[in-house]
């Protein structure tokens, strides 16, 4: 979750707007090792389709990565860099 901001299933920001700094392949591959279970390898194989994804598409000269990451539409999950202000509930 993105914090106090957000609601789980709110709109537009919700459990599924990540931040790219929220992808620690590292870390995921040592729960793996430590759990035993292969779900963390599929989160870091779904990672790494979100980077390379928005590097193709959004960043192909720099390579840069935005902080926040929600789906193209309902309809689209392709990943696309969030819209530059979140927003906030009143009296935060």
């Amino acid at each position: 979750m993105l914090g106090d901001l957000t609601d789980p299933d709110g709109s537009p920001y919700n459990q599924d707007t990540p931040r790219t700094s929220d992808f620690m392949p590292g870390q995921f591959r040592a729960f793996a090792a430590a759990t035993g279970n292969p779900v963390w390898d599929v989160v870091v194989a779904a990672c790494g389709r979100v980077v390379s994804s928005l590097q193709r598409v959004h960043g192909p000269d720099t390579g840069l990565l935005p902080d926040f990451v929600e789906q193209t539409s309902r309809f689209n999950p392709a990943p696309r860099p969030a819209d530059p202000a979140l927003p906030r509930r009143p009296g935060r």
